[in-house]
Formats: structure tokens, sequence, C-alpha cells
């Protein structure tokens, strides 16, 4: 059974006065009667907070003990006109929904996809990673907190890809922004009923509203959210999509007001000639590609 070793004062002062400059390892051989471990733990403790070049010698010191053959690497070499159909239209039309790009670079030399849904959507989360797996490392994982439509839900994110740095750069303003902006019309120009499909699950209503005694009424038309991105941009994908798809969709604006704040609501509104021309579409589509039963809803 080990026991715990009693810090002296001497030994505590060797900490203070070196630790700022000194690496756990190298503190330790003057402090034999402790571990690395111990060493780093007391340091932390004492308030000791490391000098920039010492933080630099750490890190070079940590990766000299990484072997690269082990490591699990994503190919670099692969561009965005490189992938399948099928992973190009979750992509993008999760980017358009739910879906953002995020990453630091003064950390990583890219940025990486992410994406979070309440509970209930666990099994589509799941679905996403299961195609962004191979190429992307993706993963899930349960998360219990605020932020998945304010309830505990699941989030995944990929490794970090040459693919969505290019993917920020044309989405964000700027890469310092943290909020979808700008709609690139060489994205929309890719987007086909798979890609609509995902925007549509991800921000869309079904259009499906009930009574005061639950009956539900008659069918109005689907919608898609759409606040966040700029009117032009909107307007123009939308527009592109009419036009390659034979669709008839309309943007409309609304104004709300939320703790004394205006603001302007947009919504990508399907009308019924051409909600009856997509859910046939949508659904054998939903069919071929495993999509959950999550939001079979929906699609009726």
């Amino acid at each position: 059974m080990k026991t715990q070793v009693k810090w002296t004062k001497k030994e505590e002062q060797i900490i203070i006065d070196n630790g700022s400059v000194m690496l756990s390892e190298e503190l330790q051989k003057l402090i034999p009667n402790h571990t690395v471990k111990a060493v780093k733990a007391k340091r932390r403790r004492l308030c000791v907070r490391l000098t920039k070049d010492t933080k630099s010698r750490h890190g070079i010191h940590a990766r000299s003990k990484v072997n690269p053959d082990n490591l699990c690497k994503t190919d670099h070499s692969i561009t965005i006109d490189d992938l399948d159909n099928t992973t190009y239209q979750v992509i993008i039309g999760s980017i358009l929904g739910d879906g953002s790009i995020r990453g630091k670079l003064d950390r990583y030399r890219n940025f990486q996809f992410y994406e979070c849904h309440e509970s209930k959507q666990n099994d589509y989360v799941d679905w996403k990673t299961n195609i962004l797996k191979e190429q992307f490392l993706a993963k899930s994982w349960y998360k219990n907190r605020v932020g998945c439509g304010g309830n505990s839900g699941r989030e995944m994110q990929t490794a970090t890809h040459p693919i969505f740095t290019l993917l920020r750069d044309e989405f964000y303003p700027e890469r310092i922004h943290s909020r979808k902006q700008i709609i690139p019309t060489n994205r929309i120009e890719k987007l086909d009923e798979l890609g609509l499909l995902i925007w549509y699950l991800d921000d869309g209503t079904h259009g499906r509203k009930k009574n005061r005694l639950g009956k539900v009424l008659p069918r109005l038309y689907p919608t898609i959210a759409a606040k966040g991105w700029r009117d032009d941009d909107l307007e123009e994908a939308v527009r592109i999509i009419n036009k390659n798809l034979g669709l008839e969709m309309k943007v409309s604006y609304s104004k709300w007001r939320c703790h004394g704040r205006e603001d302007i609501n947009k919504i990508v509104r399907i009308p019924a000639k051409s909600r009856d021309k997509l859910l046939p579409i949508w659904n054998k589509l939903a069919e071929e590609h495993n999509i959950p039963e999550c939001f079979n809803y929906k699609l009726r």
C-alpha cells in the first residue's frame, strides 16, 4: 500500500523558486522523494505559473514522447471535390442547418465540424457521425448540459481538416467570427434534394398544427428557419435551389421582440406544390440512406 510522502517547507520553497522556469521532470530531480506527478500537482496547488518559454519547452518535451506511427490521422490530401455526393450533401446541408465549423488556429492548423441535438435525436447525430467517420474520424458522445436545444443531448465532431478550414472561410465572415452568415453560391449550386433534406431536418418544421382539442389541422406548408443568414445571400440561395430543383420556395420576413429587443425573423417557406414534389423524393432518400425514424414526422 502506497503512503503519501509529506512535503517539507524546503521542498515547497524549491518549487516556488524554480517551478516557473523548470519542467516537472527537472524539478523532480531536485526533490527525489516525490514523483513527477506529485510535483506537477504541488506546483498547481502553490499557484506557480510556467513562463512562456517554459511552456514552449514543455510542449516540445511532450511531443518528443509521441510515436507518430501510432497516431490516427486523416488524409489531408483529399479536397472537397473528392468527396462522394452523400458526404458532400450531408456536410453542406448540416452547415446550412445546425452544424458549425469551429476550432482555434492558435492551437491547430485547421478547423473541425461540430453538431449537437437534444436527446430525442441521438440516432440522427450517430447517423451523421457514421457518414463522416471514415474520412474525418467523426465521433459522438452524450452530453448532459444546456446547449443541445436547451436539454441534455448528443454531440458530434470530426477531426480537424483542410476541407473544414475552406468551408469556414466560405461560410463565416472572418475566421474569428463565431456565427455563420454567408451562403456561398458555389456550394448551393451543387446542393441537391438530399442536401436540402438535411437542412430541413436540422432547422425545419413540418407545418402541421393542432387546435385546442388536439386535432391536427389541415397541412399548411413546411418551413426552414434561416434567421442567421444575410438577406441577399439567403434570397440568392433560394433562387438557385428553385432553379436547379424545379421548386417555388420563398423567403419571408417577420418582426419579433425578445427581452425588449426587436429583431427580424427569416423563414424559407415550401409551398404546397413544392412540398408535394419534395416529400416523395425525401421519403425515398430517407429510406435509401437509412435516415433514423426520429424525424419521420417531418416527412409525413
